[in-house]
């Protein structure tokens, strides 16, 4: 996002709004706050998201309970 993208949509794609844009129009990135949907991946066309998904056996990451 901050290597030229000329419209850095993660910053309104994220349904959890971890990315942000400061007055200087560079994006910022809140990893707290993600739920790990991937939008941001399958919405950047300019390669710039890359992250892979946590060890569900080492206890991060999202767990999802029925009920």
């Amino acid at each position: 996002c901050n290597s030229g993208c000329p419209h850095k949509c993660t910053t309104y794609v994220c349904p959890a709004n971890c990315y942000t844009l400061d007055d200087l129009g560079k994006v910022h990135f809140q990893f707290e706050d993600c739920i790990e949907c991937g939008t941001c991946m399958y919405a950047c066309d300019q390669g710039a998201v890359a992250w892979s998904y946590p060890d569900p056996e080492v206890g991060r990451g999202v767990n999802w309970q029925r009920g």
